[in-house]
């Protein structure tokens, strides 16, 4: 295994962050808005609710405005 001097090695590091700042800048494509902007799921009896909610806030932050969880059916258990 080689060793390398500090000098080459800070050389180098040197180098690469200047390509970084000089390189030309790189078009980003956007992406479309939804097609559907409602999502909903339906009801698991869980011990906790708290993964459903997540879910909820991290569909809101995707661009869904209407996330929620259907209501349970009338025979579901309490």
């Amino acid at each position: 295994m080689a060793i390398i001097a500090r000098r080459r090695f800070i050389g180098g590091l040197a180098a690469a962050g200047g390509a970084g700042v000089i390189a030309s800048p790189r078009v980003r494509a956007a992406e479309a808005p939804l097609e559907t902007t409602t999502v909903r799921w339906g009801y698991i009896p869980a011990a906790c609710d708290a993964p459903v909610h997540a879910a909820a806030d991290l569909m809101h932050a995707e661009g869904f405005t209407d996330a929620a969880l259907s209501p349970p059916p009338p025979d579901a258990p309490a």
